[in-house]
Order: C-alpha cells, then structure tokens, then sequence
C-alpha cells in the first residue's frame, strides 16, 4: 500500500468515526476524541475554572454539600485536586 493509500485509508476512518480522531480537519491523529499534542489548547485561568465550577455543580447534584467523605470519593474529586493545583501554581 502508498504512502497516500494509508493516508486516504485513515482519512476515510475518520470521516466515519471522528470522536476517534483529534478533532482539527485535516488532522489524523487518532486520540479518542481529544486534541494530538500539536493542536492542544493551553489551559488558560478561566477555561479551568469554568472547569472546576462544572465539577462542583454536578458533584453537589449528586452527593450534595454536607458529606466530605462523599466528595472524596466522588470519581471526579482527583480532576477537580488537580484542577485546583494548577489555579495555585498560576496564582503565585
């Protein structure tokens, strides 16, 4: 197969199955969805925070504000630690 048949090949793959693929146009990467390295985006203070106050809204909706324990052990807890690592580490 030419070099131009894999690229036709994945391309077609593509066109079937984006979430597969980064999600630029003529970009083949498969990623799962999710930006290659060449096309991500840097995080900036606000997308993450917009990010952290998403988390909270849906971790309150499903344990609510008075169990810690619960918080800890929701499954998005560790996004919203390292979110909330990175918001210290740009502030100082």
């Amino acid at each position: 197969m030419t070099r131009n048949g894999v690229a036709a090949k994945v391309a077609n793959e593509k066109s079937q199955h984006p979430e597969r693929f980064c999600p630029k146009a003529k970009c083949l990467w498969r990623t799962g969805g999710t930006h290659c390295p060449r096309h991500a985006q840097p995080e900036s203070r606000a997308t993450l925070t917009l990010e952290a106050n998403e988390i909270r809204s849906r971790m309150r909706a499903d344990v609510g504000l008075a169990d810690t324990a619960a918080w800890i052990r929701h499954p998005e807890f560790a996004r919203l630690s390292e979110i909330s690592r990175k918001l210290e580490r740009m502030a100082s």
